[in-house]
């Protein structure tokens, strides 16, 4: 029976992206193959002995659990929050797809019980996501600028996770910062242009950071209006409402 290292789970509001407001069931995997330099969830790089769960939803009374979890474990804690109340189940990190084994095993039984899934990536580990995509129902892909991430942005990586992952509905998210240049944006551009179209993309101002002039979000948005379906600029609207 498989297992893996969970962070926490909670019943909240989907701060980012194109289902921003929505409320989700947030399961929060531990673990990254990545270190990107404007992580906000740097507690979940490494697995901890324990995880927890919020319940009941926005009380801050959290139930403290032992790690690993396993498949009949978690979905114990799940059968706790109805689907009909949520727009999905969310999967974070960390890196969700690093617990493929465990997703394969987990992702059937949850989606029995009426839950729709949602997945948040970094869009490095294709084949990961190669195990689990029957399963998946919205894919929220991140495209990692280096200007914003401090290391070099996996262009060969995120091309082929976007060829794959464009078989579900999906759409691709960028933080960015003042440091972000055009030849970046053009490149995010250039990823898949004969495919892209169908499919949004989201501008994501780095949080805390110094944020870029007005004529350059007008600039990008510009750049990238001909290969993607829309493009918006959306903050972490979750930390202006000061929730989890």
């Amino acid at each position: 029976m498989q297992a893996a290292f969970l962070i926490e789970m909670m019943s909240s509001f989907q701060g980012e992206g194109t289902v921003v407001g929505l409320r989700q069931l947030f399961l929060r995997f531990a673990g990254c193959n990545l270190a990107c330099a404007y992580c906000d969830t740097r507690y979940s790089l490494h697995a901890q002995e324990t995880w927890k769960v919020e319940f009941p939803p926005g009380t801050g009374c959290w139930n403290i659990l032992t790690n690993p979890v396993t498949v009949e474990q978690l979905l114990e804690q799940i059968k706790k929050f109805n689907p009909d109340k949520h727009h999905s189940l969310s999967l974070t990190g960390g890196e969700p797809l690093l617990h493929s084994d465990f997703l394969q095993e987990f992702l059937p039984k949850i989606k029995q019980m009426g839950w729709k899934i949602y997945l948040e990536t970094n869009g490095t580990l294709v084949h990961n996501l190669k195990q689990v995509l029957d399963y998946i129902d919205i894919i929220a892909m991140d495209i990692k600028l280096e200007s914003a991430t401090g290391a070099p942005t996996p262009w060969e990586e995120h091309q082929k996770f976007l060829e794959l992952a464009m078989n579900k509905s999906c759409f691709i998210k960028v933080v960015v910062n003042s440091r972000t240049d055009r030849r970046e944006i053009g490149q995010v551009a250039q990823l898949g242009p004969e495919r892209t179209i169908a499919i949004d993309i989201v501008l994501q101002p780095q949080t805390g950071s110094e944020l870029p002039p007005a004529n350059r979000w007008i600039e990008w948005q510009e750049i990238l209006k001909p290969f993607y379906r829309e493009v918006r600029i959306i903050p972490q609207t979750h930390k202006i409402l000061g929730v989890l």
